[in-house]
């Protein structure tokens, strides 16, 4: 069910105004006379206006259809893009602008007529030139010019605003001709106005000639579905607007009818009858001579003038403001989904995409030059592109939606009639002749080559990948441009040659027409090439990286496997060691060798845990390096002071070496360097029988010219010539790898095994603290803070405190934390250790506001934390509260026990 929205009765007029607005234009008012009346008579032409409104009521609710699918679209081509996807809507999207921008040059150069009128035809003594058979006059230029400068600057004063003026608009407009209309009919003779009822000049049949006007119903009602641009400013829901816009689609039908009527109530002095008018399509020259002016000046004089020329007004600007805010909005819809550029996205501070204005403004200029030849063009070429347009919303309803079945046979309907037309217009037939003149096909071609360019910049653009998934929009798009190019040139040729004055001047025109054909066609072949060289490309990559995935995924299966195994051998351990413990508690002796084992297990499963999570990172490649410096003699005594504890338990003697350290300060990743060094030092702690002997540290091999230098990093053990194996193993390599490291292990059975790591590391001149004495674990009488809402939690960390001789004290909660620190004296706790995942108050809220304290060493005080989720938000929240580090769950006593000497000892300094 479709959410409510607060709608008043202003946007159902609003809806209304802008479909009626964009529909009657000035063809409403020339068209009767110079081709409805002159192909079909009164009658005829009436009831081909009636059968174009079914057509026009089919796609109106084939559109409702498709509306109710989506109903939050912003326009067609998100419509579209639904139901075919990017490159359909891509396509769809550039006739639709065609459509707009050839409807909105029409009516902007009509205004010339209302020109002429106005100023009573002395534009047209100005200095002049004639472009394909019209005479353009500088007045025409200026008028033209003046309306759309006009309508944009409305349209950027706001939507709102914009469709306030249209509701103006369209009330004066048919209350316009509705005066008009009544005041014809009130003095003409019926007979008159509907003789001849069929065109006696016209020699098709009666059934043709209703034919011929009911195909023009594309371009008799273009531009109602303009309302789906407007949706977020009316307040209604898709299917209400469309639904609102059939309405506007029967209200201009019988405005047509009435200009018909009007205009055929008389006939102009010096002609027959309406069926030798055709020739004023050419012969127009001012507002008087508009047909449907002799009809309301016979029978209302002035009066009737001025009316009809306000009408006139009110129709071809309410369309210019429509037709600007829909190609404007549909050039924002594109640049949304990346077709056009990022720029047309802005908007000012009405919400107008300003950008897309000024480019339909600036690719006007040129046309305000061709004068009177875009109100010859602009009917079939509109017409054809918005064919392409209904029928894709005709196929969308037929195919992409679940509606019933009697919206889907209106669908098939409209699909049907939409391509029907399309072909009826774009080729020659015995029924209408050749539909398009020469310029229309040169249009049509220019428009084909334009796209298939376009298409290839966006498709090369498209990092996201939304296009080039359907090559038929691309053979759709050759097509045209190979059939327009074929009729342009043939049709140039043709008017060439009958100016020809002999053989060899037919002879250079066959020859300039076929390399011209041949060029355009070379560059279209060109770059549909282009293209397939793009999608092949993107074929290998995609390829490639399924090779990659399932390359991963096998790595990553294995990985899991090994692991599954290896996480079941310390939890069989752990049930299994404490099932003997607990069979003959009395025997201490094997009672503490069952607990190590224990423990132990409990260490091993933990670092499986941790390492989860680093093959998790790396498998989704977000294990970034974080280069800083760093000191790496510092780094080697800090990696001891996190093991010492290990091989305190275990009796085991750590011995630090480092050799020929000519560049101490280094640029690394701190991190991925210590869990390389600390995994090899650990295991050789581990795999050495106790008493054994560790030595671990670094020594420098080379120093380059370009400041770089060879490290070494060694591990040597006396465990027997173990070879490290398992899941964190296979980490540990993937991370050497990424750092560009180079591993090798030499197990000595019966010695021992050495573990040798090389990395090239850029050196630093950034000095960096160095520590050069050791760490020695004497916590006795330190104090610690266990702030944890679990009581177990508490338990173990205080008990593992406790052993190493500290005192504790223990918290709930943050809140609570905070206050016993703020209430002690001045160093009564020496160090806090805290759960993230706290009640009440966040837990680096409560560190930042220990480090707001007034006094220094309470502000000061070492703060932990202890959490399971070790991740580099985590660490990134924790480094930004002051805190000094984590402590990881499962706690690892040696870690934490080190991890807390360091910091105390850094304090210590830190005070001297």
């Amino acid at each position: 069910m479709e959410p409510k929205k607060n709608s008043g009765a202003f946007s159902y007029i609003a809806t209304f105004a802008l479909s009626f607005g964009c529909i009657i234009g000035w063809g409403y008012f020339i068209v009767p006379g110079i081709r409805y009346i002159p192909t079909s008579g009164a009658v005829g032409a009436i009831i081909g206006v009636i059968l174009a409104t079914v057509i026009a009521q089919v796609i109106c609710v084939n559109y409702i259809g498709m509306a109710r699918r989506f109903p939050e679209a912003a326009g067609s081509y998100d419509l579209i893009k639904g139901s075919f996807g990017a490159d359909h809507a891509f396509f769809m999207a550039w006739a639709l602008l065609l459509a707009y921008v050839c409807i909105l040059w029409a009516n902007a150069s009509s205004i010339a007529y209302l020109g002429r009128f106005l100023f009573g035809g002395s534009t047209l003594y100005l200095v002049h030139y004639t472009f394909m058979g019209f005479d353009v006059y500088p007045g025409d230029i200026f008028f033209t010019a003046a309306i759309l400068i006009l309508g944009a600057l409305i349209l950027c004063r706001g939507y709102s605003f914009a469709l306030k003026v249209i509701a103006i608009l369209f009330f004066v407009l048919a209350i316009s001709i509705v005066i008009m209309f009544f005041g014809v009919m009130s003095k003409s003779d019926i007979h008159q106005v509907l003789s001849p009822a069929f065109s006696s000049a016209n020699t098709m049949s009666k059934e043709a000639q209703i034919f011929a006007i009911a195909v023009m119903a594309p371009w008799i009602f273009i531009g109602f579905e303009t309302v789906s641009h407007v949706v977020s400013e009316t307040r209604l829901h898709l299917t209400r607007v469309f639904t609102t816009s059939a309405l506007a689609v029967g209200a201009a039908a019988v405005c047509i009818i009435m200009v018909i009527l009007i205009t055929n109530s008389t006939v102009p002095d010096g002609y027959r009858s309406w069926g030798d008018l055709s020739v004023l399509a050419v012969g127009i020259r001012s507002f008087d001579e508009i047909p449907a002016f002799y009809g309301v000046y016979r029978a209302m004089g002035d009066v009737g003038t001025v009316i009809l020329a306000i009408a006139f007004f009110t129709a071809l600007f309410g369309s210019v403001i429509g037709y600007f805010l829909a190609a404007s909005h549909t050039i924002k819809i594109m640049a949304d989904d990346g077709l056009t550029p990022r720029a047309f996205l802005k908007t000012n501070k009405e919400g107008v995409p300003y950008n897309a204005i000024h480019l339909i403004l600036a690719f006007s200029v040129p046309f305000l030059f061709v004068g009177m030849n875009m109100l010859s063009w602009a009917i079939d070429i509109s017409a054809l592109a918005i064919c392409i347009v209904y029928g894709y919303i005709s196929l969308g309803n037929l195919l992409k939606t679940e509606a019933k079945m009697g919206f889907r046979v209106i669908g098939l309907i409209g699909a049907i009639l939409s391509f029907f037309i399309f072909f009826i217009l774009i080729l020659p037939n015995p029924i209408l002749g050749a539909a398009l003149v020469k310029e229309d096909y040169l249009i049509l071609l220019i428009w084909s080559l334009a796209g298939l360019i376009c298409y290839r910049f966006v498709l090369f653009l498209d990092k996201e990948k939304k296009l080039g998934k359907s090559m038929l929009m691309w053979l759709l798009l050759f097509f045209l441009l190979f059939f327009s190019a074929n009729v342009w040139t043939f049709m140039q040729m043709q008017d060439d040659m009958r100016t020809a004055a002999n053989s060899d001047e037919m002879t250079a025109i066959l020859i300039t027409d076929n390399l011209l054909r041949s060029l355009v066609v070379i560059v279209a072949l060109i770059v549909l090439f282009e293209l397939f060289a793009i999608m092949l490309r993107r074929e290998q990559e995609l390829t490639r990286e399924i090779r990659e995935v399932k390359e991963n995924s096998y790595i990553k299966n294995t990985i899991l496997s090994d692991m599954s195994h290896d996480i079941r051998t310390p939890v069989n351990a752990i049930v299994g060691f404490a099932d003997l413990a607990l069979q003959d508690p009395t025997d201490n002796e094997k009672l503490v060798e069952h607990i190590k084992k224990i423990r132990l297990s409990g260490i091993n499963l933990s670092t499986l845990i941790n390492d989860m999570f680093a093959v998790n990172r790396i498998e989704n490649n977000t294990m970034d390096l974080k280069e800083e410096s760093i000191n790496l003699p510092e780094l080697i005594l800090h990696i001891r002071r996190m093991a010492s504890a290990g091989a305190y338990f275990w009796d085991h003697e750590l011995v630090v070496e480092g050799h020929h350290l000519e560049d101490e300060i280094v640029i690394s990743d701190r991190s991925n360097l210590m869990h390389i060094l600390s995994y090899f030092t650990n295991n050789a702690i581990k795999n050495t029988p106790d008493g054994g002997r560790i030595v671990f540290g670094v020594m420098q091999l080379s120093h380059s010219d370009d400041n770089t230098g060879m490290y070494e990093f060694f591990i040597r053990d006396s465990g027997g010539g173990y070879l490290p194996g398992g899941v964190g193993y296979d980490i540990t390599k993937k991370i050497i790898k990424v750092m560009g490291g180079h591993l090798e292990i030499e197990p000595v059975p019966g010695v021992g095994t050495e573990v040798y790591i090389t990395i090239e590391l850029p050196v630093s001149v950034e000095t960096v603290k160095k520590e050069d004495e050791d760490l020695c674990i004497e916590l006795s009488g330190k104090r610690a803070l266990v702030v944890d809402d679990i009581l177990v939690n508490r338990q173990i960390a205080i008990a593992m405190l406790e052993m190493y001789g500290m005192d504790t004290d223990e918290a709930y909660d943050g809140e609570e934390a905070y206050r016993m620190i703020y209430g002690s004296l001045p160093g009564h706790f020496d160090v806090v250790l805290m759960d993230i995942e706290l009640p009440g108050i966040n837990v680096y809220e409560v560190s930042k506001k220990i480090r707001a304290l007034d006094d220094p060493i309470n502000s000061s005080v070492p703060i932990f934390a202890m959490t399971a989720n070790v991740f580099d938000d985590d660490k990134k929240k924790a480094d930004e509260a002051g805190m000094n580090g984590f402590i990881t769950k499962p706690v690892n006593r040696e870690y934490m026990i080190g991890a807390i000497a360091e910091a105390l000892s850094n304090r210590q300094g830190d005070r001297l």
